[in-house]
């Protein structure tokens, strides 16, 4: 299989210079419609199951499987498949500056009679200083988010980014886990790429139509087919990976990470001969709070610097209950009529009216417009060759098309509002052409491309492009399986309540986020290894028997956060003892702090690598542990004290947001 790259360039005109024109990994890019990837980091909803089309490229961040890449990151004759695992973590050159290892460790970590082994392929960005220098920082490990996200992609795509925030004395390693990419065991739900693609196509990437009370007939008739696909689907990837899903939950991953730490440190000796061995540090956002602090429960003496940003609640996580996400959704989308009023019409093009209110009135009534009489579009054929016409080919804006891009955009507002009233506006406008005009802004395209042409020389056709959908199945296999299972006898309707519920939360995306907990109806690949019962229970434990790491744990959020609320990161540091975790909430909008990027941010981040202090203080203070909004959609930066400090550090961290943010929404993955 050839390893892909599903990260564009960038929308063109919000392009970071100079760091996009570094971070930008092109290969072979996606061709999925529209996977609600949230990443929860951004998790694969069900719409992971139901591809649409995607207005970015948000499909995958990295191909799937072992193969060759081809892009400015070095030798397009690369390939992981030529290095050999080894139990010594062992680097070889690769793509243009980092080092790739593949390191083997036990399948299973509970039972040493096992012999199987996984092969967990691993990237590093050295530090700037040699790793027998006394003042090399150690590595920190990245994990992007999903689950299924690909920590080797993101790290090739936001390694020197994430180097400049933290400092260049650390080495930076991404690692793909267990069931994702480029490790082994793989997961594949499909025979081949063109069973895969007609299944997503046949999805269609909807989301309800009928909703309220009154109308439960309709929406239970509605959900049989949402229930039915997902059922079905779990029994296939149950059955096609049956040998490998019980070894792929996240404590089997926070397992690998301890051993990926420890042979770092093997032989690394300070100014005195002593040895030195350090616990781990590490970033992780979205689902990487879940993994974060699966470890420090886990291994509390061998938390070194734990940050997770974007903090998800574990009780919630590890029940499949999906039910606590979406508290400040609503809030970040009127954040989007508060904004594009203010903005006016020359800086957001569906501005209408003198109030937030007249443009939520707007996209209410579009919406429901849409519902009625979808919008045809054409869309260009960018991955196959034409032989006559306009190098266009038809395609269909739907409801359920608007409801995922309106979610996804509220991931990164900064960027993506702006992207996304255009997208409205080009709709509301009902002009087929208008939206192939801004496919490359939007990066529009259709789920199945035809590559061949048919030349008058009858020679062979190329082969049929790399199978992009293949990487999202690694995500309900691994966040099914960490949850507890769902009974057999739960039907359609049964689900209703669950979907009022997270409608009473978001009437933007509760009709969105419900597919994460269907995809797992019928799933009965439940990992091996469990998580720590502290991190199942529904309330904090007392005073005294909390985690309590040799080093405090960093939380980190946004005051508004689409898909991990701020209140989740000030629940889960009553899981620690006093003093054991410290909480940095950064003012702004979007998934994860860094994208509502500041430079007040980046140097607290900055500092707690370098001396381990988190910040004091409860709920609600203003004090250490606050970072104030440095700039608004559709209006821009905002001068304020403190600004200067850390200078150019933010940009770095919106090239971080604008992975976290394809990662997050992608494949509904967090």
């Amino acid at each position: 299989m050839e390893l892909t790259s599903a990260i564009s360039k960038g929308d063109k005109e919000a392009q970071l210079k100079p760091f996009m024109d570094r971070m930008s990994y092109n290969s072979t890019r996606s061709t999925s419609r529209m996977v609600v990837l949230l990443g929860i980091g951004a998790v694969v909803m069900g719409a992971f199951y139901t591809a649409s089309w995607v207005p970015w490229d948000m499909s995958r961040e990295h191909g799937a499987g072992l193969g060759d890449v081809d892009s400015e990151w070095g030798s397009s004759d690369f390939n992981w498949g030529s290095i050999i695992p080894s139990t010594k973590l062992t680097y070889h050159p690769c793509f243009s500056g980092y080092q790739c290892a593949r390191l083997s460790v036990p399948l299973d970590h509970i039972d040493s009679t096992n012999p199987n082994q996984a092969h967990i392929a691993i990237v590093k960005l050295p530090a700037a200083i040699s790793e027998s220098d006394p003042l090399w920082g150690g590595p920190i490990l990245l994990n992007p988010g999903g689950p299924g996200g690909s920590g080797v992609g993101f790290s090739l795509q936001v390694g020197p980014a994430i180097q400049k925030i933290v400092g260049e004395k650390y080495s930076i390693i991404g690692f793909d886990p267990r069931g994702v990419n480029n490790t082994i065991p793989q997961i594949s739900c499909f025979a081949n790429p063109v069973e895969r693609k007609v299944w997503h196509v046949k999805g269609g990437g909807r989301v309800l139509n009928s909703s309220g009370a009154s109308d439960l007939d309709s929406q239970s008739v509605e959900l049989g087919e949402f229930y039915a696909r997902a059922t079905i689907l779990a029994g296939r990837c149950n059955e096609e990976n049956r040998q490998s899903v019980e070894y792929l939950g996240t404590p089997s991953t926070a397992r690998d990470m301890r051993i990926i730490t420890a042979a770092e440190w093997e032989n690394k000796v300070d100014n005195k001969g002593n040895p030195r061995m350090k616990g781990l540090q590490y970033w992780g956002f979205s689902y990487g709070s879940v993994l974060g602090i699966t470890f420090a429960a886990m291994f509390p003496d061998d938390v070194e610097r734990i940050v997770v940003d974007g903090v998800v609640e574990t009780a919630d996580y590890y029940a499949t209950e999906w039910s606590t996400n979406l508290y400040d959704t609503d809030t970040v989308m009127d954040s989007f009529y508060e904004y594009c009023s203010l903005a006016g019409p020359l800086l957001c093009l569906f501005h209408t009216g003198k109030t937030p209110h007249d443009v939520r009135t707007r996209l209410e009534r579009l919406l429901d417009s849409v519902k009625r009489d979808p919008v045809p579009a054409v869309l260009p054929n960018k991955n196959g060759a034409i032989i006559q016409g306009s190098g266009l080919q038809p395609d269909l804006i739907t409801y359920s098309d608007l409801k995922n891009i309106i979610f996804i955009s509220l991931y990164q507002p900064l960027t993506r509002f702006p992207i996304l009233a255009r997208l409205l506006a080009a709709v509301e406008a009902r002009e087929p052409t208008a939206l192939a005009e801004h496919s490359d802004i939007f990066d529009i395209k259709p789920l199945i491309t035809c590559p061949v042409s048919f030349p008058a020389d009858d020679k062979p056709s190329p082969p049929l492009p790399p199978d992009d959908l293949h990487a999202r199945e690694a995500t309900p296999a691994i966040l099914c399986g960490d949850g507890t299972q769902i009974p057999s006898t739960t039907t359609p309707r049964d689900f209703l309540s669950y979907i009022s519920k997270l409608r009473e939360q978001s009437t933007t995306s509760g009709d969105v986020w419900f597919q994460i907990r269907l995809s797992c109806m019928g799933w009965n690949g439940q990992a091996k290894e469990k998580p720590p019962k502290i991190l199942t229970q529904p309330t904090a434990p007392p005073p005294g028997k909390r985690l309590k790491p040799r080093n405090p744990v960093l939380l980190v959020s946004t005051d508004r956060d689409p898909a991990t609320p701020v209140r989740n990161a000030w629940l889960m540091k009553d899981w620690f003892e006093d003093g054991k975790a410290g909480v940095l909430v950064q003012e702004g909008l979007g998934h994860c702090s860094v994208n509502s990027p500041s430079e007040c941010a980046a140097a607290k981040v900055r500092a707690y690598f370098d001396d381990g202090k988190v910040p004091k203080g409860g709920e609600g203070a203003k004090g250490e542990g606050w970072c104030e909004m440095q700039a608004r959609p559709f209006l821009g930066r905002i001068e304020t004290k403190g600004h200067q400090k850390g200078e150019g550090l933010a940009e770095s961290m919106e090239v971080v947001g604008r992975v976290v943010a394809r990662l997050g929404s992608v494949g509904l993955g967090f």
